[in-house]
């Protein structure tokens, strides 16, 4: 091994060996029994895929493999590893590559580390490497490594799946793509629905699967009770059991719309509640919606919509209705990124919010509110409500034309900090504190 002394050695190759000890020294703790299985037979193909439920230790486990090929593997063969690991966002790429750091802190691995590990990539001293990058094209353009990790697989373009062959090569490399199933007509969902039916021998693709149910985790097993009944079956079966929902057909059943407006008159602001802007920009029509929210209840006070791009007199409408009622969030379409600049250069609490990647998440939040009659909107003649009611009638859980009002009202009502723990557990994502004051200037 290079220029490692006899007892460095000795350690790596008892690692390599031995993956519960390799858990054990650097994580100080027992991997769990599927994580562990998966360690132990990583070797055994060119091609894996972790399809399973959300918080049961997919991120962690990817770490340890990154940390397997870059430093042990590439020691035992006197090979320098490139491992790239690719997030569905950099935030996602962030916390794997951070328990990477929390591992480099064991005397071994540290002093294998060359200079010291950067925020985003570590390099050691045999030329091995672990780079952490966002989901984009220009951040992988150029880059090739012998392992390609990508978590939250789900949410990465199918252009930019198949890009990893040309990351790795196509016959060399190791493959490894890991996720929870929220997008069911992503690559990564089909790739493990097609290989499912093939016969074992004749899978391209070795295929790891787990439920909450197989977590042993006292935390996940006393919520996975608390939340079996409450859930709506499309976010148990992904979320939990970590199996793929081909979700079809309406997206509100009609009795719980209907219960939603019957005998509704159109609420008061209170200015005690907090109060939610939801905004679908579009080229042909944009859509506003303002939503007050009593402890888990929503009430859609306005609803307002343009067919035209006059963008600036959006803007100061916005801005005018911000001043009357002090929203604590306006959530955006990200995809008018200069529209959301120019909101937040007025002043307003601006959070952008990507539909390509939370669609799935957002309608089925939505449609649970409606299930479980905690939104309400006012049943009368003004025209934008009624725009509003009809637009949900016919939504589908495949977004059509036409339906900006209903975009704006997911927004409206999208979770954030005080909402149900249950989100922010179900989507791995740590809860965000506000960035701007309660009032404008």
């Amino acid at each position: 091994m290079v220029n490692d002394s006899f007892s460095t050695a000795f350690q790596i190759l008892e690692w390599d060996r031995n993956p519960r000890k390799f858990w054990n020294d650097v994580f100080k703790e027992e991997p769990y029994p599927y994580s562990l299985k998966v360690m132990e037979n990583i070797y055994s193909s060119k091609r894996h895929l972790i399809l399973s439920a959300a918080s049961t230790g997919k991120t962690k486990l990817l770490a340890s493999l990154g940390l397997k090929y870059a430093v042990l593997k590439a020691r035992i063969t006197r090979t320098p590893i490139t491992v790239i690991l690719l997030g569905g966002s950099l935030l996602q790429a962030k916390i794997s590559y951070g328990f990477i750091l929390e591992a480099l802190t064991n005397p071994v691995l540290s002093s294998l580390v060359k200079g010291e590990p950067r925020q985003t990539d570590t390099t050691f001293t045999d030329s091995s490497k672990i780079k952490a990058l966002p989901n984009s094209m220009t951040a992988t353009q150029g880059q090739h490594g012998a392992l390609m990790i990508v978590d939250e697989a789900s949410l990465v373009s199918d252009f930019q799946l198949r890009d990893c062959n040309r990351v790795i090569g196509p016959f060399d490399g190791t493959l490894i793509w890991s996720g929870t199933p929220t997008v069911y007509e992503s690559l990564f969902v089909r790739t493990f629905e097609e290989e499912k039916k093939k016969p074992e021998p004749e899978r391209e693709w070795k295929i790891w699967t787990w439920s909450t149910k197989h977590c042993p985790s006292p935390y996940i097993q006393a919520l996975r009770e608390k939340m079996k009944e409450s859930l709506p079956e499309d976010m148990w079966k992904i979320f939990w059991e970590g199996e793929p929902y081909a979700i079809t057909g309406t997206l509100i059943p009609r009795d719980a719309l209907v219960e939603s407006c019957r005998g509704i008159t159109r609420f008061e602001y209170d200015p005690k509640l907090s109060t939610i802007f939801g905004v679908d920009w579009g080229f042909g029509t944009s859509a506003f919606v303002i939503a007050q929210k009593a402890e888990d209840v929503y009430k859609i006070l306005e609803v307002y919509s343009w067919n035209q791009v006059d963008f600036e007199s959006i803007h100061q409408f916005i801005e005018t209705k911000a001043r009357s009622y002090n929203p604590q969030r306006i959530f955006c379409d990200l995809s008018f990124k200069g529209e959301n600049q120019r909101l937040r250069a007025r002043g307003l609490p601006v959070f952008e919010v990507d539909f390509a990647k939370e669609r799935s998440m957002l309608d089925s939040r939505l449609r649970d509110l409606f299930v479980k009659r905690k939104i309400f909107i006012p049943d009368d003649n003004y025209t934008e409500l009624q725009q509003l009611l009809m637009e949900l009638r016919l939504a589908t859980w495949i977004k059509k034309e036409g339906q900006d009002r209903r975009d704006a009202l997911v927004l409206a009502v999208k979770e954030f900090e005080s909402d149900s723990n249950v989100y922010n557990i179900l989507t791995s994502k740590p809860k965000r504190r506000a960035l701007y004051g309660s009032t404008f200037p």
